[in-house]
């Protein structure tokens, strides 16, 4: 077959409004976001899962059933009254507490927006702390946009523990930026925060184990050890080297034998 070497015009003009239109068409299709649909969702160790229900093609309305998991039957423990695209889920059994992050959608416009839900936070049931695109953005621009669509997240990095069985939600922007959020209150932690309430959590632990030691060598001289108040004086004076270092500005709180260790800032003084 022999193609020819020489193109008119307007088979020249046909040919780059073809090529123009499928270009075109691709793009769109695309910067099309995919609609909503029915999924379930599991916690890190499988104990809980979320079923997320849209009522509509696109948008947040729809239901979310969080099951906590049985050996017979699942038992819905929480119903929430919207959908999401994505979500994240954590719990721990016991109590139980369950954590829930609600992504926003892929939102339609080129800026950030106070009107565009970005994330939310929610516990047992309860909205801790929402946030607009524009909250997270800072700026109506700060964005990375497509054709009719934006973004504010690179990553969702999404739940980590650093201490204990609490939880930290990270996520990255575009412009690199790591946010991470307390899940207990929904509200942004800075490094220095979390690193006061990783020293709290271990020095939680150090003073339940020298309560324990101070207790056993006080059987034979109280008779009922729900009824004394052990304070941090008495824990120094009986192991002084035991006793944990706590970040500038805190002391242990006062209190009974088995109940877990508590802090207070030096600007909190007041009733106990």
């Amino acid at each position: 077959m022999r193609f020819p070497t020489r193109l008119t015009k307007p088979r020249l003009v046909l040919i780059l409004v073809s090529l123009f239109t499928v270009s075109f068409a691709i793009t769109a299709l695309a910067d099309q976001e995919a609609s909503n649909r029915v999924y379930v969702k599991a916690s890190t160790y499988g104990q809980f899962y979320a079923k997320c229900i849209p009522h509509e093609r696109y948008g947040l309305k729809g239901t979310t059933k969080v099951y906590q998991v049985g050996k017979e039957e699942d038992v819905l423990i929480q119903t929430y009254d919207w959908y999401s695209p994505r979500i994240f889920l954590e719990g721990f059994l016991g109590t139980p507490r369950v954590y829930v992050v609600q992504m926003g959608p892929w939102q339609r416009g080129r800026k950030a927006s106070a009107e565009h839900h970005a994330i939310a936070f929610y516990k047992n049931d309860k909205l801790l702390k929402k946030y607009s695109t524009l909250d997270i953005a800072g700026a109506e621009d700060n964005v990375s946009s497509s054709v009719s669509h934006y973004t504010i997240f690179s990553k969702v990095l999404g739940f980590r523990r650093p201490f204990g069985d609490q939880l930290i939600f990270d996520v990255e922007t575009h412009g690199g930026r790591i946010i991470s959020f307390d899940t207990e209150t929904g509200t942004v932690i800075t490094k220095n925060e979390e690193a006061i309430k990783t020293q709290l959590h271990k020095a939680e632990t150090k003073i339940g184990q020298l309560k324990w030691k101070w207790h056993e060598s006080k059987k034979g001289e109280i008779s009922n050890i729900n009824e004394v108040l052990i304070t941090e004086e008495m824990l120094k004076e009986f192991a002084p080297k035991d006793f944990p270092d706590l970040p500038e500005g805190y002391r242990y709180i006062a209190d009974t034998m088995w109940k877990r260790a508590k802090f207070k800032k030096a600007q909190e003084e007041g009733p106990e």
